[in-house]
This record gives structure tokens, C-alpha cells and sequence, in this order.
């Protein structure tokens, strides 16, 4: 029986992400990723310059970011911060590289120091999307930023983020 993870309030997450810096700059730019583009752990791995496009603040995610699964190409917004976090952490290194296990064992590491949980990639993500739905995001907007199929019912045309862009731009947390 899987169990979904259960997303951080912001409190807790805002403790994580102060551990995280504390810690080092790799682990504190580990979880500000996975919290604010509710990217997958895997794609976190994967993760290089070439997605960050500063000019557009987009990190555009391609099809093959998880190695096996065949994703949907998709565009997440950043905000000011976010692009200058993702070329600070880009002026020293070209890609992540490093595999989903040890993202995993350092955002565990991490949450199990400070807030006495079992914290995973796939909680950062679910905490991700739980913040655009609290603050009005519709779902459709949502499930286009994980990277999920768009069903039938999706009423956004494809990468259009309309609501989540502008909640993002302005400072999602």
C-alpha cells in the first residue's frame, strides 16, 4: 500500500530550508529546488545549466530529465530569487550530478536533524503543489507544472501557467 506523502506547512518548511543553508550551499540549494519547481528527486539528479532559462525565468524541464520515463516536456516559472539561486548554484558546476539516491539521503538527513521526520524529495514536491493550491493556483496548472499528462478536462492550453506564473513570479514563498 503506497502512502502519499504528507506536504510541509510552511513553517516547517521554512525551518528545513534554513537547516539546509546552514548545512552547506549543495544541500540548501537541493531543497529550495525541490520545494519551489516541485521537480521529481530523479529530475533533481539530472538537473543542468542547459534547463535554466534566465532570460524567460523558466526552467525548462525536457522529455528525457528521467532516465526510463518519458515525460512531458514542460517549462516551471521562477521567481527573481529562483533564477538568481539557479545561477549562483550553475557558476560553479554545469549539472547536479549527483544520483536520486544520495538528493534522497540528503533531504532525510536533513529533516531528520531538524524537524525529527522522515522528510523525502517527493514531500518537497507535494509541498510544492500544495502551496499553489492554497494560494489559487488551479489544478490544471498544477499538474502541467509536475509534469503530469493533461487530461480531457483541462480546460489551459499546454505551458500556459497563467495563475501559477503570476503567484510564483511574485514570491510563492
Amino acid at each position: 500500500m503506497s502512502k502519499e506523502p504528507t506536504p510541509l506547512p510552511p513553517s516547517k518548511y521554512k525551518k528545513l530550508l534554513e537547516a539546509a543553508e546552514k548545512r552547506s550551499s549543495r544541500h540548501g540549494f537541493t531543497v529550495y529546488a525541490l520545494g519551489h519547481t516541485g521537480l521529481r528527486g530523479s529530475e533533481f539528479s539530472r538537473l543542468s545549466c542547459e534547463w535554466l532559462d534566465s532570460e524567460k525565468q523558466m526552467l525548462q524541464v525536457p522529455a528525457d530529465a528521467v532516465k526510463g520515463i518519458r515525460s512531458r516536456v514542460r517549462s516551471i516559472p521562477l521567481s527573481e530569487d529562483g533564477v538568481e539561486r539557479f545561477k549562483e548554484f550553475f557558476t560553479t558546476r554545469s549539472e547536479v550530478a549527483i544520483t536520486h539516491s544520495t538528493v534522497t539521503k540528503q533531504v532525510k538527513s536533513i529533516s531528520e536533524d531538524t524537524l525529527s521526520e522522515n522528510v523525502s524529495p517527493q514531500t518537497l514536491r507535494s509541498t510544492f503543489a500544495m502551496r499553489l493550491l492554497q494560494i489559487g493556483v488551479p489544478q490544471s496548472e498544477i499538474r502541467q507544472l509536475l509534469g503530469y499528462t493533461p487530461s480531457k478536462w483541462d480546460i489551459v492550453p499546454a505551458d500556459s501557467y497563467g495563475v501559477a506564473e503570476k503567484k510564483i513570479r511574485s514570491g510563492l514563498y
